[in-house]
């Protein structure tokens, strides 16, 4: 799981460097209510291009 969380952080620029944001965000979550309140507090109407749910065991 680090190793992914490592990856996201520099393919998706966690670190805020701008210059090389190539758009999109990363939502990981423990469990599926977290990402509903999401969906219903911040995203208000948006539509994700990609939407994946796995579980980590």
């Amino acid at each position: 799981m680090a190793e992914t969380i490592e990856v996201l952080d520099v393919n998706y620029v966690a670190s805020g460097n701008e210059d090389r944001y190539l758009g999109g965000d990363i939502f990981i979550a423990e469990n599926i209510v977290d990402i509903e309140m999401l969906k219903q507090e911040n995203l208000n109407g948006l539509i994700p291009e990609y939407t994946d749910i796995m579980e980590y065991k």
